[in-house]
């Protein structure tokens, strides 16, 4: 059976796994992660199973894993990332639907119009 929502993360940490499990509980919820060998963060590698689907991808299969999971909703964390890129236009193509968390802020960096 597909997930109802897969969440995407560049990779899962320690406060990730904590909530992940707890969100597994109440929700049908599958994780796939896009960025797992780079050190963009300083947290050790979560290698136990949670009580959630954790599917890890490289860079370029991003798309062919959403074709595979057949969500019905896809949630990003952030959107600067071309896998997460990726995943809107898969979720905008298919018709799903999309939920794009940031915490970016207007003074980040400067924004254009668009």
């Amino acid at each position: 059976m597909s997930p109802r929502i897969v969440l995407l993360v560049q990779r899962v940490g320690p406060y990730h796994h904590a909530r992940f499990n707890a969100a597994a509980k109440l929700l049908d919820l599958a994780v796939v992660e896009f960025r797992v060998r780079e050190d963009v963060y300083a947290w050790d590698a979560i290698t136990e199973q949670g009580d959630y689907a954790r599917h890890t991808v490289e860079p370029t299969g991003m798309a062919a894993e959403l074709d595979r999971l057949d969500p019905a909703v896809v949630v990003t964390v952030g959107y600067a990332d071309p896998e997460v890129q990726c995943a809107v236009r898969w979720a905008i193509i298919r018709r799903r639907g999309l939920v794009v968390c940031s915490d970016s802020t207007f003074t980040d960096e400067p924004r254009r119009a668009w």
